[in-house]
């Protein structure tokens, strides 16, 4: 009897004489289900974080895109505005047709040489309009009189005040050259010079834009 009892002892009443635990097969598989359906869950939701950073990441990227190209146009814009501004002036200082002519600022040791010639030497109507135009100018530098260069290029033009308050130290001299004219800027001080090439600079920047006889 006592042999028989001992060979009805269910598997599981030996596996917990072991490990001290009662856990039935299908509990066992429960388990592990559970802890596969965690993991799972796990990655879907890391997958979900990695794919919101990507579209944030994308949306990041296009908004930074659209802020430069929109910048970058804003820009283009209000310097095509100010070319046009610019333009009007210059039309309403110098009488001849800036697209018909060349104007050169050639820095020298003692300051520099302003020409303004026609492209084409048959150009007689712009010819005498720009030797007319530059004698009365040089007659003005030369009493400090540079209005015309403010109008066109702003008050602040760099350079301008200092030529401005030269008198006496400044020569200013026209002369005829073929198709043209130019005036001669000649002074002796270092800041002078330096004030003409300065104002030089900034003439040969602004007149190479389009429509500024360039």
């Amino acid at each position: 009897m006592w042999a028989g009892a001992a060979k009805a002892v269910p598997k599981t009443s030996a596996l917990a004489a072991k490990s001290g635990n009662l856990i039935s097969e299908p509990a066992a598989r429960a388990g592990a289900d559970g802890g596969s359906d965690v993991v799972r869950r796990w990655r879907g939701g890391l997958i979900a974080v990695i794919a919101g950073a990507g579209v944030v990441a994308a949306a990041a990227a296009v908004f930074a895109a659209g802020y430069l190209l929109g910048d970058h146009f804003d820009r283009t814009d209000h310097q095509a505005g100010m070319q046009a501004s610019m333009q009007e002036r210059a039309a309403q200082v110098m009488p001849f047709d800036l697209n018909a002519t060349t104007h050169t600022f050639t820095k020298t040791s003692q300051g520099g040489i302003q020409q303004i010639v026609a492209n084409s030497a048959s150009d007689q109507a712009d010819i005498d309009l720009i030797r007319g135009h530059l004698r009365q100018e040089a007659t003005r530098f030369a009493n400090g009189e540079f209005t015309d260069p403010a109008t066109i290029h702003g008050a602040d033009m760099p350079g301008l005040k200092t030529l401005e308050a030269a008198g006496g130290r400044l020569t200013v001299t026209y002369a005829q050259v073929p198709a043209g004219a130019a005036i001669t800027y000649t002074a002796t001080e270092p800041d002078l010079i330096n004030a003409i090439h300065t104002w030089f600079d900034a003439q040969t920047h602004e007149h190479s834009m389009p429509g500024m006889g360039g």
